[in-house]
């Protein structure tokens, strides 16, 4: 009888590999045996035929099931049922035995899960984990934190960590994996990049029902990858020679869920996501289709509370409260003094006209007292997807699909206000068609032609109608994207209108790829070229709506020795009334830019089977992502910086190249790893890797070169309410700006914030470093244990270039130093000169599904060290001259991880180990239920101690400082951490005492990131009840709970050492909430 043993190893592509070694009874290679794969879903077929050591290889294989057949004369043929998941390297060594070539053996021998031919690490979740698993949301993305060295993208709760979740408002759209930060992260959709190459988030985020599998691919992966230290790689479903769908529904609402432990009820919520899904063959064994849609409609009430006007204050009167001065009374003698309203009432023809404009956009008050407006108003989210796919088997040699995909997902903001919050949209499309060429038995061609378009923006409600303008304000932004209220913002009032950031991206990508994979001997040399054209829209309008602050200073009284506004007079709104502000802003021009620039990458690399227990995975790849160039008609929208004259530079007038950033040539990475398998120990495989990865240029500091004078110009003006009023509404605010032309004579004005980009364009660079030892213990289990070690250098890192820091000082501002450029306001500099260092053990124990349950433990023991850890930019540090007192435990540094996922099947009812026989009553009661859950727990993030900035520099991180005193002793009868339900606990998570607020003129003495926040502990479960209506149809009713036993998941504490909940727990994640769902299968 013929042996058959085989055992998966994953490669760096969404399509699969068989190899093996085909050997006679006597141990000797087989030559010129046929091996066939049959795909079981649409009978395509490949063969080879094995060389001269009895070798094979059968590369560019579909994720599926095969039939592998091997015959030679002489030699009974042997036939085995093997399942490929996505990046799969199936290791599949046959013993013929004497007989007939029609003498059919069939091997019912199960492959193992070692990984015998290459150093990747990484973590397929197969179709069964995506269709069966408990997933609020029901995003892939989510499951990838299965894997060993995966961490879900933390909340906005958590503090800064998370760029992506404050920029989209959601939490579902990133992974931080590796010890990567999490816009380091490449999301690969058949092939197709859809990382958004500003933020780093996925563009698209496939239904479930889309997705046939995916695979994180982690801190080593060979030399077809790049772009990227990290991989989600995703194949979509195909149709098949049978027709299957499905329809269904699944709703949550706040009726279902527990109440925050900080509220007293459920926050009002309703979700409802529904959708179809089918597809089958036009011609059969030639033509497939596959096809679905996905609708999301998600409605979140926000409990809301502000102070604002009240109606009688906005007429005029403002009786019973501090007494309101008029500033047109104003008498310069001495240092001046005001005269009083009459009864406090400000006069109906003195209320300004453009204030009045203002009325319809401030609440109406409902509540007495302070917070007198109270109000759930509803955050919304809409998104719908769409995927389409067609696969045409052409002939043996030759197959081609195509793949069309659309999402939209906008989110509307919940906001008291009219108009007021932000709209974030989000849109991606997705296109591939792929054409896979067998040319020889040895020689496999992949072509590939693919478009991806990607939206995130966030902005103002969109209006129809200029709202400043029709207010009556002026020297602002004319632009539609950026119609609205302006800000308006009150002392001791919350605000209205908006005057937040613009921002966001349009992207175009077009791509062609093309890869060879060359079967010669012992080596399977695969070698491929990569070019795109990337077409990208940037906007970043800083303050576009106009701003304005009023105080309380004009209507205040006037001291007469300083002649300042003396506190506890006057009223903010009677200030707005009146139309005298005391600062405002506003910015004319738009920063929009259109940017095109080209990415080319070549790769070369070897799988070499030295021996039968070992194998070589090296090889060489070159990236090249060009800068960001404008469009010629708005080569003016972006400068540089001249640090010797202190002067701007502009590719218009030639005194910069066009794309600001030089091209860097000299991006080389080379990967080498081993996989040893040895004879005496043919259970167990020991696998290294090293390797140097490159991730993306960071296409969100590009949008700040436009955000500049002159074509975008900005202005601040701060007054101190001496005096008489100096601007009006209606009058004089905002100052009309004319954007001057860009020429030889064109000069910075006084006061300007500009941004700066580091020229020299070399990509961040990571080391790599893998060492792991796995055993298969019996059939369908493994264990693994991974040392996964990275390097992270050249980072992206943003200062304050523009300071009155000493250089070398540590501690001290030394005031009245001269600035560089004080004709500046502010400059940011971009540069690259962050760092990371990331170690880990990773702990894996797997069973593959069989015998109606499977299982993935996963553990991770890890430590990540950076000097900035924020998004795809990095975030303000302690001292702009001293980069390493940033040096701490990463924001997303946690400790431990573990998690554990498992599918289980009763084994009750017909069909079943129990009760098989059952008759069709009982078995409609006790068969067709399936449990499944996700357990998980992990330690807390790291967290600095804030507090006042008071050291005059601006964009700075400041933090308090350490007294000596231990963060986590006991104080005043409390024991931080411990006990809150103590009368004296009051959620106390460590000893404020040991932080103090920082001195004027002086950096904080704490480190970075040295207080833990609470560890999390969730478990989610579902159960499944199948109900059969025929053959292949059935009704299955799920009921799913998230955070089943409601444990309280603490964010950190008030980090602020200046605030009055300083160290105390005051949020929490989601409780427990429930999830129903009906799905009709056939």
């Amino acid at each position: 009888m013929g042996l058959f043993f085989c055992s998966p190893v994953f490669s760096q592509v969404n399509t699969s590999t068989i190899a093996g070694v085909v050997t006679d009874p006597s141990g000797a290679g087989v030559s010129g045996a046929k091996v066939s794969a049959l795909l079981a879903a649409t009978r395509q077929e490949r063969e080879t035929v094995t060389n001269s050591l009895g070798e094979y290889v059968l590369p560019q294989l579909a994720p599926g099931e095969y039939r592998i057949s091997i015959s030679s004369p002489g030699f009974q043929t042997v036939v085995e049922t093997i399942t490929l998941n996505i990046a799969e390297r199936v290791t599949a060594n046959v013993t013929l035995k004497l007989g007939q070539v029609s003498d059919e053996v069939n091997v019912t021998a199960t492959a193992p899960l070692l990984e015998q031919e290459t150093a990747s690490l990484g973590q397929v979740i197969s179709r069964k984990a995506i269709n069966d698993l408990p997933l609020n949301g029901r995003n892939y993305i989510t499951l990838g934190s299965l894997s060993p060295g995966v961490i879900p993208q933390l909340p906005t709760g958590t503090g800064s960590a998370s760029f992506i979740a404050s920029t989209t408002q959601r939490s579902d759209r990133s992974l931080l994996v590796g010890g990567q930060r999490e816009s380091s992260t490449s999301y690969l959709y058949d092939g197709v990049e859809m990382r958004n190459p500003r933020i780093g988030d996925s563009s698209i985020t496939p239904s479930l029902d889309a997705v046939q599998e995916f695979k994180i691919q982690r801190n080593f992966f060979q030399a077809e990858f790049g772009n990227s230290p990290a991989i989600i790689n995703v194949a979509s479903r195909s149709g098949t020679n049978e027709f299957h769908g499905a329809v269904f529904e699944f709703l949550r609402n706040d009726a279902m869920d527990a109440r925050n432990f900080f509220s007293s009820a459920p926050e009002p919520f309703k979700r409802n996501q529904y959708g179809g899904v089918g597809g089958g063959w036009v011609k059969k064994d030639k033509v497939f289709f596959f096809g679905n849609f996905e609708g999301f409609r998600q409605r979140l009430g926000v409990i809301q509370r502000g102070t604002f006007p009240t109606q009688s204050m906005l007429s005029g009167n403002f009786s019973g409260l501090a007494t309101i001065y008029d500033p047109l009374t104003y008498n310069s003698t001495g240092n001046g003094t005001r005269q009083p309203f009459p009864n406090n009432i400000i006069p109906p023809d003195r209320i300004n006209s453009v204030s009045k404009n203002f009325f319809p956009y401030i609440p109406v008050t409902n509540l007495p007292g302070a917070n007198n407006v109270s109000g759930t108003p509803v955050q919304s989210l809409n998104d719908d997807q769409l995927n389409v796919r067609g696969d045409w088997l052409i002939s043996t040699k030759h197959s081609l699909f195509g793949r069309y995909s659309w999402q939209n997902a906008p989110l509307s903001p919940a906001s008291l206000t009219p108009l007021g919050g932000s709209l974030v949209a989000s849109k991606g499309v997705s296109g591939v068609a792929q054409l896979t060429s067998s040319l020889t038995t040895s020689v496999v061609n992949v072509a590939r032609v693919s478009y991806a378009y990607m939206k995130l923006f966030g902005q103002q409600v969109p209006v129809d109608k200029n709202i400043a303008q029709q207010i009556g304000i002026t020297g602002v932004s004319t632009s539609p994207v950026n119609w609205g209220v302006p800000g308006v913002g009150w002392q001791g009032f919350s605000s209205i209108g908006s005057n937040g950031l613009t921002q966001g991206n349009i992207m175009n990508n077009y791509q062609i790829t093309d890869d060879v994979t060359w079967i010669r001997g012992g080596h399977t040399i695969k070698a491929g070229y990569d070019i795109r054209q990337s077409r990208l829209l940037l906007d970043s309008d800083n303050g576009p709506r106009g701003s304005f602050t009023f105080n309380a200073s004009y209507t205040a009284a006037l001291d007469p020795v300083t002649g300042n506004p003396v506190a506890g007079t006057g009223n903010g709104v009677a200030d707005f009334l009146l139309g005298y502000p005391t600062n405002m802003s506003g910015a004319v021009g738009t920063s929009a830019t259109h940017f095109t620039f080209w990415t080319h990458n070549l790769f070369v690399q070897d799988d070499w089977k030295v021996t039968r227990e070992l194998t070589l995975n090296y090889g060489l790849r070159w990236e090249y992502m060009g800068p960001p160039r404008p469009i010629d008609q708005e080569l003016n929208h972006v400068y540089g910086f001249d640090f010797n004259t202190g002067k701007q530079l502009f590719p218009v007038l030639g005194q910069i190249r066009p794309s600001v950033v030089n091209p860097d040539y000299k991006d080389f990475a080379p990967r080498l790893g081993f996989a040893y398998n040895p004879a005496w120990a043919s259970s167990w495989v020991m696998r290294g890797g090293i390797g140097i990865y490159y991730d993306q240029t960071q296409l969100n500091e590009t949008q700040f070169i436009t955000n500049g004078p002159p074509i975008f110009t900005q202005q601040n003006i701060n007054l101190t309410g001496r005096g008489l009023p100096t601007y009006q509404f209606g009058v004089n605010t905002l100052p009309v700006v004319t954007i001057p032309p860009v020429n030889s004579n064109y000069v910075t004005p006084a006061g300007t914030n500009l941004f700066v980009e580091e020229i020299d364009g070399r990509k961040p660079r990571v080391y790599m470093l893998t060492l792991s030892v796995q055993k298969s213990l019996f059939n369908n289990w493994v264990v693994e244990a991974a040392y996964a070690g990275s390097h992270g250098r050249r980072l992206s890192k943003r200062y304050n270039a523009y300071s009155n820091v000493t250089p070398g000082v540590l501690y001290d501002v030394t005031p009245g130093v001269a600035t560089r450029y004080p004709q500046l306001n502010q400059m940011l500099y971009s540069s690259l000169g962050g760092w990371s260092d990331f170690n880990a053990l990773n702990l894996r124990l797997e069973k593959r599904f069989s015998t109606g349950w499977q299982l993935l433990v996963a553990h991770t023991w890890a430590h990540s060290i950076d000097t900035d850890s924020a998004g795809s930019y990095g975030s303000p540090n302690l001292n702009p001259a001293n980069f390493q007192l940033d040096k701490g435990s990463s924001d997303f540094d946690i400790r431990h991880r573990f998690v554990a996922s498992v599918v289980y099947e009763l084994p009750f009812g017909r069909g079943k180990h129990y009760m098989s026989s059952a008759n069709r009553g009982v078995d409609l009661l006790v068969g067709g239920w399936q449990l499944n859950t996700i357990t998980s727990w992990q330690t807390g993030v790291q967290r600095s101690v804030s507090s006042t900035n008071l050291t005059g520099i601006s964009y700075v991180t400041q933090r308090a400082d350490a007294t000596g005193i231990n963060p986590y002793s006991s104080f005043n009868g409390i024991d931080p951490g411990s006990d809150f339900g103590g009368a004296n606990s009051a959620r106390y998570w460590f000893n404020p005492a040991a932080f103090a607020a920082t001195a004027p003129l002086k950096f904080g003495t704490s480190g970075r990131d040295i207080i833990q926040a609470p560890s999390w502990w969730d478990t989610d479960i579902s159960a499944f009840k199948n109900f059969p209506i025929r053959e292949s149809m059935y009704l299955q009713f799920r009921a799913e709970a998230f955070n089943a036993l409601n444990n309280v998941k603490f964010f950190p504490p008030d980090m602020s050492v200046v605030s009055p909940t300083f160290a105390l727990l005051e949020s929490a994640d989601r409780p427990r909430v429930l999830q129903m769902a009906l799905r009709f299968n056939f």
